[in-house]
């Protein structure tokens, strides 16, 4: 099971990104390999954010398109989905306490803890370095 960040959805959606290209080839060898992605709710909803956002996206979705990648994600076979839970958040508040991150980390450390206590350790993301701080996570692509 590989969970599933948000900067790799937004490389996956934003076809000038300059890891697109490689974000849509490891989806397809990983459905191929029967690989199961790990979604939760917050990445789907930053998703959506960034990818309407003409501010960060030369080329930004409509909400219309946006959703219905969303939707596509949420009915997809190899899609999983997870939730925090009361064990989620208090891993989430023991790591921003231990590693003592601010504000600015809060839905990284949120996510991170989620995934983690779903037995989640293989994480696909463009921003390891965001995680890399709980030293539990294998990055795909290899950071």
């Amino acid at each position: 099971m590989i969970g599933v960040d948000t900067s790799f959805l937004v490389a996956h959606c934003d076809s000038n990104h300059p890891k697109n290209e490689l974000v849509r080839q490891l989806l397809v060898e990983w459905t191929q390999a029967r690989e199961s992605l790990v979604f939760c709710s917050q990445v789907v909803a930053e998703m959506l954010n960034v990818v309407t956002d003409s501010r960060r996206l030369p080329h930004a979705w409509t909400m219309p398109q946006a959703l219905s990648q969303a939707e596509q994600w949420r009915a997809a076979a190899e899609t999983r989905w997870v939730t925090a839970n009361e064990h989620c958040i208090k891993l989430f508040l023991e790591w921003i306490n231990k590693h003592s991150l601010g504000r600015k980390r809060v839905l990284d450390t949120m996510l991170a803890a989620t995934y983690y206590h779903h037995g989640i350790t293989r994480l696909a993301t463009l921003n390891a370095d965001d995680f890399r701080v709980f030293g539990v996570f294998e990055f795909l692509p290899s950071a």
